[in-house]
């Protein structure tokens, strides 16, 4: 088992699991964990319709993938609307993965798959406006745990009652661990509870931990937008 301490500690974490990045490299991971296939592989994607989840869910249909993308909204963004890739992609909505009774309905409506990949994540600040959120107090970490944490924890359980052999999930980098531990510490708790959970289910041979450079993106965060 994994201690509380070991979650903890952003070393103990890179040793537990194969880090890579850049974040682009996340569905390459999930495909290099698995056996040369000898038919179309299924892959579920949490969090499919999102920033990071939709370039996934692109990459692996174009790969020739069957993708079921889990998330809340269940479709892709406008702009992809009538894409052959999109077209491709089975898109399951409605998916809150931390409400009561969600896991059991979720493995119905995704099936089996070979493999899964969690994009699911979330850095929104509670305030966007200055001077809070560039200096970390404008985020709950509460809820910073539960979004990052218990989604994360009920996305692996998932994947494990659907048949996936392994798992893919896109973390933080050391680095960024390490300057985000003070003002973010419900992000990088939930996001090393996310880890621990991937690597007791599937083993740290099976799991592939991206671990990308802090990430903004979708017009949530207005302010480093404008600055950047």
């Amino acid at each position: 088992s994994i201690s509380n301490h070991s979650i903890k500690n952003s070393v103990q974490r890179t040793k537990m699991v194969r880090v890579v990045t850049p974040a682009r490299r996340l569905a390459a991971a999930a495909l290099l964990l698995l056996p040369a296939p000898s038919r179309a592989l299924r892959i579920a994607v949490f969090g499919g319709s999102g920033f990071i989840g939709r370039r996934v869910c692109r990459v692996l249909s174009e790969a020739g993938c069957q993708v079921v993308s889990v998330s809340r909204s269940g479709r892709p963004p406008p702009y992809y609307a009538g894409a052959e890739w999109a077209d491709a992609v089975e898109w399951v909505g409605d998916a809150d993965l931390v409400a009561a009774g969600a896991a059991e309905s979720l493995v119905q409506a995704v099936g089996p798959v070979d493999a899964a990949v969690s994009c699911v994540g979330n850095c929104r600040p509670v305030s966007d406006e200055w001077p809070y959120a560039p200096i970390g107090l404008g985020w709950d970490d509460r809820a910073l745990r539960i979004e990052n944490g218990a989604a994360n924890e009920n996305a692996v359980e998932i994947a494990g009652a659907c048949g996936a052999s392994y798992f893919s999930y896109v973390s933080v980098s050391y680095e960024s661990a390490k300057a985000l531990e003070g003002p973010l510490e419900g992000y990088m708790d939930g996001k090393r509870r996310a880890e621990a959970a991937a690597v007791r289910t599937f083993g740290a041979d099976r799991t592939a931990v991206v671990g990308p450079s802090f990430v903004y993106g979708d017009k949530r965060f207005k302010t480093f937008g404008k600055i950047y």
